[in-house]
């Protein structure tokens, strides 16, 4: 955790060091993943997730794990499998809908973006700013769907 306070090049290399000393330590394939990411080898960032799930038994937040490790990926059906794998098993995980929304937001989805953000605010009190000046929503806000989102917004004085 130190290293990563310092930079990259040391965080990477206080990981591989740890990983060399420390290969059957229980903890090694949770402080790996970063180290994983950061490479870009996210088949080795997925093999981690699947070992910390089994190793607790199973977990839906590993599905949001994976999903993440896609997203980076650039995997976005199989994210969206495991956004939505990770919700089938626990309707409260609201980074697996951020994760959807993420989705959503890349594959142009407008109709399903509205409603994840509508999700985000009634089941998870989310209050959202100005989308207009938010890159990601660009594509969004120019859409119908997101005039139709924001009419009851601006009702309630909301945007």
């Amino acid at each position: 955790q130190a290293a990563q306070r310092l930079d990259e090049k040391q965080y990477v290399a206080a990981l591989e060091d740890y990983r060399k000393h420390h290969p059957d330590d229980a903890s090694v394939d949770a402080m790996s993943l970063d180290l994983h990411v950061m490479a870009k080898d996210y088949g080795e960032a997925l093999k981690c997730v699947n070992r910390i799930d089994a190793a607790v038994g199973g977990d839906p937040y590993m599905d949001v794990m994976r999903g993440n490790i896609q997203i980076e990926a650039n995997d976005t059906k199989a994210a969206l499998e495991s956004y939505q794998k990770a919700l089938e098993a626990d309707p409260r995980l609201k980074d697996a809908t951020w994760g959807l929304l993420t989705v959503s937001l890349t594959e142009r989805k407008h109709k399903e973006t509205a409603r994840l953000l509508t999700t985000l605010e009634t089941d998870h009190n989310f209050e959202f700013s100005d989308l207009s000046k938010i890159a990601e929503y660009s594509d969004f806000v120019k859409s119908d769907e997101y005039g139709n989102w924001m009419k009851p917004r601006k009702k309630r004085g909301k945007q």
